[in-house]
């Protein structure tokens, strides 16, 4: 079973090193590994608060309202008001509060002398002007004054002493008695008096240019008058017109299809022929008829050669002429009569809108000249009545009573307060717990990110893109002569990865031969030799002749977990100073049978062994055993480590829960693979065990 080929499946993630993308598994996990570093900044901002709490200076605020209200009643009359802007005035008082005529007044009372913001102060008015605020509540007229201070009395004095020096000061400097108001009643009568002269002037002036009578409503009336009878006029003319053309449209219609003569003047159009000219074509056809009927006597009592018969043939035609000839003078002259008809009624209706027209303008004019000599006479009557008003209220006036006052009224006098203002106990607290959380969050986040070691299956399947083949819970430090690794072999988790061993092989190969099966991990100290006899000791106790073969030159340990001698061993056996029946030793497991490294207890030079040498070992003991476990040391801690795993059929690469770095980790399979190992899974030691894992277990001895 290749890497490549466990990569390549439909469950592989991104590799280490991608742009995290979290999920809610994700943020279970980084709270469930992190959450002590949350709940240490958590109590960091908390403590930082609190030492905010004991070490800040409290400030008290003690506030006061006054309502303030100008009552201004119009010199005209009692109830009308006289417009003003309220919120410049509203903002004039709340300039006055602080300006030095109200604040050295406090600052000179005999009760400040002592306080202690005056007294340690260069400038006591600044200091006082720094320590009040004032300011309008929104939409109304009343004030809000605020004084802070060290102490609570100190502010409720300061405050109740801003107030009394603002009543003092509106107390003194008040003018608002009736003999100011007559004052005001004669500027305001001259002025009054001189806009009521020039508005009779321009009444004068526009009746001088534009004249009474035209102005009189009655002429404005036969003004219109005029200009609805020239309407209807003009109105008429324009029928009579369409009338005519319709008539000589008919006339010209009627000889373009080439009637007759007696029938186009026998149409419509022959009504514009005097009734002379008719009477005279109507003689004459006449004639004709008799002409006509004469010949047609003579024709039946004689034969047509007859000299009666053919004078009267002549007198007949003779007759015919003289009414084509006169019904021909008549048609040009009804073509005439008619043009010359069209062209006066033409020339009537235009002059007559040309009347309408000019009647409309003198309308418009006359009634905009009407409007402004209104607005006039309205004007000049508005400022009598004024001018009146005025003169009746001046002599009405009482001097010993007031018309205009300052209203000010108390509605809240300073008080103690009884907590500070600032800093806010509360506030401050859940500042410093919202901060804390946020923070708390922040910093868990990144250090999950910057740290990159592997905790469980889920950060290992992600990090490695290798099957996990178990999770060990915590095995714990165990002393010498403890229990041997048939301890080990019962542990559920070790009896996983041993079925997830036996499967991969009997996929890989159905034939059974021995497979041997290398242990190592990226760095020393993570369990690798104990996980490698606890999968030995359960390979044997599921039946299989195992061996297991220390080949850590770096740090021997099987021979303490098994309770042997170091040696002799595979040095010995490689270098032949020993049989291999004296380096291979039985254990307490049975079926299970340990080659120790060898060489002294006390030798800490020890050298790899010959990697050509080791091979051909394995090649033959695996034709003596089922199963042969190979301890390797370390693959970033020994230069010759990785080579090892050619010689072997599989290796399983152990990590320590929150030790094993991702990057350590993947650099160790990038050197087994190049090496030309086949990596087969990866193996989580000393794991957290989940809710439906087993407790974790404590064995009284564990390999290195």
């Amino acid at each position: 079973m290749q890497t490549a080929e466990v990569a390549g499946g439909a469950d592989a993630r991104p590799p280490f090193g991608a742009a995290p993308m979290l999920t809610p598994r994700d943020l279970i996990r980084i709270l469930r590994f992190r959450w002590p570093v949350s709940v240490a900044v958590f109590v960091l901002c908390l403590a930082a608060a609190w030492t905010l709490l004991v070490l800040a200076r409290p400030i008290y605020v003690s506030h006061a309202f006054v309502h303030v209200e100008y009552q201004r009643r119009s010199p005209i009359s009692e109830q009308a008001r006289m417009p003003d802007d309220s919120q410049r005035y509203m903002n004039t008082q709340l300039e006055l509060l602080t300006t030095s005529a109200i604040l050295k007044t406090v600052v000179e009372r005999p009760e400040a002398a002592d306080l202690e913001l005056l007294a340690g102060a260069s400038d006591p008015v600044a200091a006082l002007r720094k320590a009040c605020r004032v300011s309008s509540v929104k939409s109304t007229e009343i004030i809000r004054i605020e004084v802070s201070a060290g102490s609570p009395c100190e502010a409720a004095v300061l405050c109740r002493l801003v107030v009394e020096a603002y009543l003092d000061y509106h107390g003194r400097n008040a003018r608002t008695t009736a003999s100011e108001f007559a004052r005001i009643l004669e500027q305001a009568g001259r002025a009054r008096d001189v806009e009521l002269h020039e508005a009779m002037q321009k009444v004068i002036d526009f009746r001088r240019e534009h004249g009474v009578l035209f102005l009189d409503p009655e002429k404005g009336n036969m003004l219109t008058d005029r200009l609805a009878r020239l309407s209807e006029e003009l109105t008429q003319a324009e029928l009579e017109h369409m009338q005519l053309k319709n008539a000589c449209e008919t006339v010209e219609a009627l000889g373009a299809l080439g009637l007759t003569t007696p029938e186009i003047l026998l149409s419509p159009g022959a009504a514009l022929l005097p009734a002379a000219a008719t009477a005279d074509r109507n003689a004459l056809a006449a004639a004709v008829q008799e002409a006509e009927q004469q010949y047609a006597r003579l024709a039946a009592r004689a034969p047509a050669r007859h000299p009666s018969v053919v004078a009267a043939a002549a007198v007949c035609e003779a007759a015919r002429a003289r009414l084509a000839e006169y019904d021909a003078r008549m048609v040009d002259a009804l073509r005439r009569a008619a043009g010359r008809r069209l062209e006066a009624s033409a020339a009537r209706v235009r002059d007559l809108r040309e009347a309408v027209e000019a009647q409309r303008r003198q309308a418009t004019d006359h009634n905009a000249l009407a409007v402004e000599y209104q607005m006039l006479l309205a004007d000049l009557q508005r400022k009598t009545r004024l001018c009146e008003a005025l003169e009746s209220r001046l002599k009405e006036t009482d001097v010993s009573k007031d018309v205009g006052s300052l209203n000010l009224a108390v509605l809240e006098w300073p008080e103690e307060p009884a907590e500070p203002a600032y800093p806010r106990r509360r506030v401050i607290l859940l500042m410093g717990a919202a901060l804390g959380v946020v923070l708390g969050a922040k910093v868990m986040l990144l250090w999950h990110f910057v740290d990159g070691r592997i905790r469980d299956r889920y950060a290992a399947e992600a990090v490695l893109n290798l099957p996990l083949l178990g999770e060990i819970p915590v095995l714990g430090r165990m002393a010498q002569g403890g229990v041997g690794g048939s301890a080990l072999a019962d542990l559920p988790q070790i009896a996983e990865v041993c079925r997830a061993v036996r499967a991969g092989f009997r996929a890989a190969d159905e034939g059974g031969q021995s497979r041997v099966i290398l242990v190592t991990s990226p760095e020393g100290s993570e369990g690798k030799s104990t996980i490698a006899a606890a999968l030995a000791s359960a390979l044997a106790g599921s039946g299989s002749r195992s061996l297991l073969v220390d080949a850590n030159h770096l740090r021997p340990a099987l021979h303490r977990c098994f309770e042997a001698p170091q040696g002799p061993g595979l040095r010995e056996l490689l270098d032949g100073t020993a049989p291999i029946s004296a380096a291979i030793r039985s254990t307490s497991v049975a079926g299970l049978e340990l080659l120790a490294f060898g060489g002294n207890a006390g030798d800490e030079s020890l050298q790899p062994v010959p990697d050509h040498k080791l091979s051909r070992l394995l090649e033959m003991l695996s034709l003596q055993y089922d199963h042969i476990v190979v301890d390797a040391p370390p693959v970033l801690a020994a230069a010759r480590a990785p080579d090892i795993g050619p010689a072997c059929d599989a290796t399983v690469l152990v990590l320590r829960a929150g030790k094993t770095s991702g990057a350590r980790a993947l650099r160790a399979i990038e050197l087994l693979q190049v090496a030309g190992a086949t990596v087969f899974g990866a193996v989580l030691n000393c794991a957290r065990p989940g809710r439906s894992a087993a407790a974790p277990v404590r064995s009284a001895g564990a390999c290195a």
